[in-house]
């Protein structure tokens, strides 16, 4: 990992810009929120960011540090638990100003993983800060539009998609895209 790769991922864990991309972005963030900085920049200097499977190592490296009970987090509060009833934040009127809308695209393992999921109900739309949302399924794909109180609260529905061993990755789409995908499913 060379200097300029720590100043990117410090400029990733510290802004809400876009730096590498969402999905490696929202992977370094998660880790930024559940493990040390120490920790997490040793742990990305095994990790050659110029390799082609990059994105794969890392979220490799994330899985395996940050799996585990969650009373042992270490770092900023990524908002995870504000929906539970004991000390939940109920002054959110700085976060509600700036609505907006998100379009992505969730790769699943298998059709069969991406199936099941979708019928199991998908718990990715059960964030605070969602005031709507849709999911359509195609293949092995799931195509979400979430609309948020707030665009930090993004962090949070990628964090929850994650939660899935059977998500391989995690990509910006388009509302084009979104409204253009069938949903294999009868009935909908």
């Amino acid at each position: 990992m060379t200097s300029e790769d720590v100043n990117k991922v410090i400029r990733v864990l510290i802004t809400d810009d876009t730096v590498f991309g969402l999905a490696i972005d929202s992977l370094l963030r998660q880790g930024g929120n559940e493990m040390t900085a120490g920790a997490l920049l040793r742990g990305l200097q095994q990790l050659d960011f110029s390799l082609e499977s990059f994105h794969d190592k890392l979220s490799q490296f994330i899985r395996d540090f940050t799996q585990g009970d969650p009373s042992i987090l270490i770092g900023f509060d990524d908002g995870r638990w504000q929906n539970l009833p004991e000390g939940e934040n109920t002054d959110d009127s700085d976060l509600t100003s700036s609505p907006s809308v998100h379009h992505l695209r969730i790769i699943l393992s298998s059709e069969d993983a991406s199936f099941y999921l979708f019928f199991a109900g998908s718990r990715i739309l059960e964030v605070g800060g969602i005031t709507g949302g849709a999911r359509k399924r195609e293949g092995a794909i799931h195509h979400v539009r979430v609309e948020l109180s707030h665009p930090r609260f993004l962090q949070q529905v990628l964090t929850r998609a994650r939660e899935c061993p059977h998500v391989v990755r995690i990509e910006e789409s388009t509302e084009d895209e979104f409204w253009a995908a069938p949903s294999h499913n009868p009935g909908y």
